[in-house]
């Protein structure tokens, strides 16, 4: 028996990833960690990044190209640029830099 197929990512799902990929390339040292708009509603960057997870379909070229100026470590078990590659690599960077701003403010 097959699977069924997934469904695509929801454009406004897309967007918001779009949208969290460019704020975690600007989020500097110091500041809380990025909100995002999605379905009118503010939400933190990790929980966007959470919800892509399950979306196998590439990344287009355009968020390709910001993720290879963050950078983020795409996970060496989802090939390629997909949305949940990236999504999980977007994650294991917002970790990152959330622990180097907690540790840097206990110094």
């Amino acid at each position: 028996m097959t699977e069924p197929e997934k469904p695509p990512i929801p454009p406004d799902l897309a967007d918001a990833f779009h949208d969290a990929v460019v704020l975690l390339s600007k989020w500097r040292f110091g500041r809380p960690e990025p909100l995002v708009s999605f379905k009118m509603l503010p939400w933190p960057i990790s929980v966007i990044c959470e919800l892509v997870t399950s979306f196998d379909e590439s990344v287009p070229e355009n968020i390709q190209h910001l993720l290879l100026r963050i950078p983020i470590e795409l996970p060496s078990e989802l090939p390629g640029f997909t949305y949940a590659a990236a999504a999980r690599g977007c994650l294991k960077e917002i970790a990152a830099r959330k622990a180097r701003f907690e540790h840097s403010e206990k110094l």
